[in-house]
C-alpha cells in the first residue's frame, strides 16, 4: 500500500506523549499531527501507543551468532514491535547477510581473551570488515578469572577508539566487580547484564557504578535475557536508587524466543520493567529514542517525525501477563502486558494481530 494513516493513537514520537494521526506515503513517515488523514488503509489505534519502531540492542540472530543461540531475525523481531536490532555476538556472517534481513541491523563481533589475558582483536576486526556498514564494534564476555583485571578489557576499548567501534561488555559472571568494569569503559560503551545477581553485582557499592556510568556517558543496559542474567530484586532496587537502565533489551536468542514466559520478545522486557516501577516515558524512551542513540544510530531509528522511514509501531495491552522467576526466587507475575498489535517497516506492514 502506498498510504497508511494511523488514527486516534496516543503517539510517542520517541521523547513524549501526545494524541494525533500519523500518515505514511511512499515508505515514508508524511505527517504526524491532529488532523484527519486519508488513506489507502486506515488503522485505529485507540487505546494504544504509536511508537516508532522499537530498537532492540541485545540479540542473537541465526547465521551470525553461534548455531547454539541464532534465532530468525525477522520472527523473533517485527511480532514484537522491533524494527531494528544489534546482534551481540557476531561469529559469522557478513554485510550481504544483514541487508537480507527484514529487520534492519547492525552487529559487534565477539572478542575473546587468551589465558594470558591477551584480546584476540584481530579476528574481531577481520569480521567487522566483512560487515562493512553493519559493523557496530566488540562484543566482551567479560570473565577475568585467569587475568583477574581489567587491563585486557581496557586493550579492547583503546582499539575500538582507533576504529570508531562501540564496546559492550557481558558483565554477568564477572570475577571483577561491576564499578571496575565501567570505569574501564568509556561514553557510548554499553555495560550489559547490569542487573544480575550472585557475585559482583551492582548493588555492592548501593549503584554508585551505574550512576557514574550514565554521568559519563557509558550506556546502562538491562539485557534481561529472561531472569537469566537479571535478579528481579536487584532490577527493582535499582529503579528505586535512580540507577534505571538507559536501554532495555532481550538478549533474545533460538532458547528463549518461546521458552521465558511463553513468548518472549522486546515487549515481555518492557512489561517486567514496568513492574518493578519504570515510568512508561522511560521505558518507551529506552526501547526506542535511547537505545538508537546507544547503537549510533540516533539519525536513522527511534523517533518518529515527518521525513524518516516508516518504522513504526502499534503498542496495546494484551489480558495474558507475564509471569517470571528469578534464581532468587523473586517472582514478577502480571495480569497484562505490552503487546504489537501492528509492525511497519519502511512502511510494509511487516506484522499485524
Amino acid at each position: 500500500m502506498k498510504s497508511i494513516a494511523i488514527i486516534n493513537g496516543r503517539i510517542w514520537d520517541g521523547e513524549r506523549f501526545s494524541a494525533g494521526n500519523v500518515l505514511v506515503e511512499n515508505g515514508t513517515i508524511a505527517a504526524v499531527g491532529t488532523e484527519g488523514y486519508h488513506a489507502e488503509y486506515v488503522y485505529d489505534a485507540a487505546g494504544a501507543v504509536v511508537s516508532p519502531g522499537l530498537v532492540d540492542i541485545h540479540v542473537h540472530f541465526r547465521g551470525i551468532s553461534i548455531p547454539m543461540y541464532g534465532f530468525s531475525a525477522d520472527c523473533g523481531s517485527f511480532p514484537f514491535g522491533v524494527t531494528a536490532a544489534a546482534d551481540c555476538g557476531a561469529n559469522f556472517g557478513d554485510e550481504a547477510l544483514v541487508k537480507s534481513f527484514g529487520v534492519k541491523c547492525v552487529v559487534f563481533a565477539n572478542v575473546g581473551i587468551a589465558s594470558d589475558g591477551t584480546p584476540d582483536l584481530a579476528r574481531a576486526e577481520a569480521l567487522l570488515e566483512k560487515f562493512g556498514s553493519a559493523a557496530a564494534g566488540f562484543k566482551v564476555v567479560y570473565d577475568c578469572e585467569k587475568t583477574g583485571g581489567t587491563e585486557p578489557l581496557r586493550k579492547i576499548v583503546a582499539r575500538a577508539r582507533e576504529l570508531g567501534y562501540k564496546v559492550t561488555v557481558h558483565t554477568n559472571g564477572s570475577a571483577v566487580p561491576m564499578a571496575d568494569i565501567i570505569g574501564a569503559l568509556g561514553p557510548g560503551d554499553i555495560a550489559t547484564h547490569v542487573y544480575h545477581g550472585g557475585r559482583n553485582t551492582a548493588e555492592a557499592d548501593g549503584f554508585a557504578c551505574l550512576l557514574e556510568a550514565k554521568r559519563r556517558g557509558v550506556v546502562v543496559d538491562a539485557g534481561m535475557a529472561g531472569t537469566v542474567h537479571t535478579d528481579l530484586g536487584v532490577f527493582r532496587r535499582a529503579v528505586e536508587a535512580g540507577a534505571a537502565p538507559d536501554t532495555i533489551s532481550t538478549d533474545l536468542t533460538r532458547l528463549s524466543a518461546f521458552n521465558r514466559g511463553g513468548r518472549y520478545g522486546l515487549t515481555a522486557c518492557m512489561t517486567v520493567a514496568r513492574a518493578v516501577g519504570m515510568a512508561e516515558a522511560e521505558i518507551f524512551r529506552a526501547v526506542t529514542s535511547s537505545a538508537a542513540k546507544a547503537l549510533g544510530k540516533e539519525g536513522e531509528w527511534g523517533r518518529l517525525e515527518p521525513g524518516r522511514a516508516a518504522d513504526l509501531a502499534v503498542i496495546g495491552e494484551t489480558g495474558r501477563g507475564v509471569d517470571f522467576t528469578d534464581a532468587s526466587g523473586n517472582r514478577i507475575r502480571t495480569a497484562s502486558s505490552y503487546e504489537s498489535l501492528l509492525t511497519l517497516s519502511s512502511g510494509d506492514i511487516v506484522y499485524s494481530k
